[in-house]
């Protein structure tokens, strides 16, 4: 547990998300620029993904049998959709760094860090709500024939997507999975034995009470599948049909710091630290 729960604090993917939508479909969509780079890490895969609401409209733009106006219309989504999520990028950056800070002092102090935590939460409420009235349009602006081609494909992906994350020990047991990521980070921060049980020790209690990994999974997984059978659908309602937001990675990432911080040593904090940093430039200028 404790590998699999330090492996998302150095690797911060997302922190807050933009949509909580179709998730594994950020993964598969991308293709090399998710994963074209096959490193022994995989870190590329895990840090660079467009939103969900994002691939959502790649997808959509795939489709053989738009017209002009169609593409024109969904390329301007595209472009509204990017520049929606650039707030809540900045605003996660600001968090990031905050906590960069913090590691390198040896000192997670969750009231300093506060402010910039609820500013970030507001800028992904607003890009959330953006990403809605996004996929609503995108929904009134193909017929019912594209709309069941999209899902088809969205659901292709999906199932793609989860069987090769399988295959990488995706759904392996708690602190089996995560491949090749994990077993990088956990070489270049260089654990000790006793640095793992100590960190293992002081999440537990967090850990134990979180709802069990595989059914967290499966209750996200049926959420999608009705999510996108509304889609197809000709009566879809974007803001009733909203999925759950994502769970919030700032807390999270807080709870892993603060088991973790004190065990390590002011190297591997400066290790720590310097990746948060460079998450946070990632997502300054990803978006730019």
């Amino acid at each position: 547990m404790m590998k699999r729960t330090f492996a998302k604090l150095v690797v911060i993917a997302s922190l807050a998300g933009s949509a909580a939508l179709v998730p594994a479909l950020a993964g598969a969509q991308v293709g090399s620029t998710a994963g074209g780079d096959s490193t022994a890490s995989g870190e590329a895969k895990h840090a660079h993904h467009p939103g969900p609401a994002m691939a959502v409209i790649h997808a959509a733009l795939q489709i053989d049998s738009l017209t002009v106006q169609q593409r024109a219309s969904i390329e301007a989504l595209k472009k509204a959709e990017h520049e929606a999520v650039i707030p809540a990028r900045a605003a996660q950056s600001r968090v990031l760094t905050a906590l960069a800070a913090q590691v390198e002092a040896g000192n997670i102090d969750r009231g300093a860090i506060a402010p910039a935590v609820q500013a970030a939460e507001a800028a992904d409420s607003s890009a959330r709500a953006a990403a809605r009235d996004t996929l609503q349009k995108l929904h009134d602006i193909l017929t019912p024939a594209q709309r069941s081609e999209l899902v088809s494909t969205i659901e292709a992906k999906m199932a793609a997507h989860e069987n090769a994350a399988s295959g990488e020990g995706g759904n392996a047991p708690a602190g089996q999975g995560h491949g090749g990521l994990l077993a990088h980070w956990s070489a270049k921060l260089g654990l000790s034995a006793e640095q793992q049980a100590q960190i293992a020790a002081n999440l537990k209690s967090a850990a134990d009470a979180q709802p069990p990994v595989a059914a967290q999974g499966q209750a996200r997984r049926a959420e999608r599948e009705r999510w996108l059978e509304s889609f197809r659908a000709g009566d879809f309602n974007a803001n009733a049909s909203a999925l759950t937001p994502p769970h919030d990675m700032t807390v999270h990432i807080e709870d892993v710091l603060q088991a973790a911080v004190p065990v390590l040593t002011p190297a591997q904090r400066t290790q720590v630290a310097t990746e948060l940093r460079q998450r946070a430039a990632h997502r300054d200028h990803s978006h730019a």
